[in-house]
């Protein structure tokens, strides 16, 4: 089985406040999750979702951060990231998602406001 990690960074010093408005975008199981460390909403995937693992946890710095695996092939799991990333534009958060391929050799990379 393929496995491709990914690593997420959003700029999101309050949270993801007003996100599920906008998860229709997304093609992942994700649902917002309000924090019990400091009351900020994170994204937690849906306990039905096993085509990859989500750590998220939150953060009292701004830049909120998801890693995990996809068990889907290199192209797959970029068009999932892919409407990931569609859908916190259209939330207007900034972002930068990078996933590596099976092997671990090659970084594709979306990017969205986000420098660095």
């Amino acid at each position: 089985m393929s496995q491709c990690h990914f690593y997420l960074q959003i700029s999101a010093p309050a949270g993801l406040e007003g996100i599920h408005e906008h998860l229709e975008y997304c093609k992942m199981k994700l649902a917002p999750w309000e924090s019990s460390y400091n009351g900020k909403i994170i994204l937690r995937s849906c306990p039905s979702e096993d085509r990859f693992t989500w750590q998220m946890d939150s953060t009292d710095a701004d830049t909120m951060v998801a890693k995990g695996d996809f068990f889907l092939p290199f192209d797959e799991a970029k068009l999932l990231l892919k409407s990931l990333s569609d859908m916190l534009i259209s939330a207007g958060y900034p972002h930068h998602i990078s996933i590596d391929d099976e092997k671990g050799e090659n970084t594709f990379s979306y990017r969205y406001l986000m420098i660095g």
